[in-house]
């Protein structure tokens, strides 16, 4: 479980330094305190879902399901959330600061490590004509 919330604050973290050197030349250029509070406010739910679904793999498949799909909601809800009331309540986060942009694209790389890491996690049983063929689904 360590190795897999290493492997999202490492890849969030590469992402941020690609943007944020990538940015200046696209004349976006926003402050480091934006752009990593952008990176907080993704990375701490996504921890979340990741312990959550170590967890859930102790329960039964339909928990599993459940419990994934439930905590993937509850992630994107509180992103929303956080990063609204902080971008109305800090004034170094409003909307002229691109913050909510910031977000965005870091929650969007969250997600895709998070699916790949939690795919890559869960596997699926074979299949019976493919367990008598002697193949596995992965």
């Amino acid at each position: 479980m360590i190795g897999r919330i290493v492997t999202v604050v490492v890849v969030t973290l590469l992402a941020w330094v690609a943007a944020v050197l990538v940015t200046p030349a696209l004349g976006v250029g926003a402050p480091f305190a934006v752009s990593l509070s952008a990176v907080a406010v993704c990375l701490v739910p996504v921890i979340a879902t990741l312990v959550l679904a170590e967890r859930a793999r102790r329960w039964s498949p339909d928990v599993q399901i459940l419990v994934l799909l439930g905590s993937t909601g509850a992630r994107i809800l509180v992103v929303v959330v956080t990063a609204v009331i902080l971008s109305r309540a800090v004034p170094a986060l409003n909307s002229s600061t691109g913050f909510l942009g910031w977000v965005i694209g870091f929650y969007l790389v969250t997600l895709a490590v998070e699916a790949y890491l939690v795919a890559r996690t869960y596997s699926v049983p074979a299949g019976p004509t493919q367990q008598a063929q002697g193949t596995t689904s992965v």
